[in-house]
């Protein structure tokens, strides 16, 4: 999956950068040798990072709560 667009990074390249030390989003974008265009990515990016934080590596995308039965 595209986490950015604009610089055509995957997650698994955002997950790489983040391995390698990045701790902000500016940082994984120097880890690529790029820099933030539109910078819609940096929310997918930011929860990855809290995520890396927690030790867990899992999806950014959250699973939607269960509708309730009426």
């Amino acid at each position: 999956m595209y986490v950015c667009n604009c610089n055509g990074l995957r997650e698994h390249c955002v997950r790489q950068a983040i391995a390698a030390g990045a701790e902000t989003p500016q940082q994984i974008y120097a880890h690529h040798g790029c820099q933030a265009q539109c910078g819609q990515c940096q929310p997918d990016m930011l929860a990855m990072l809290r995520q890396a934080e927690g030790g867990t590596f899992w999806p950014t995308a959250t699973p939607t709560p269960a509708l309730a039965s009426a």
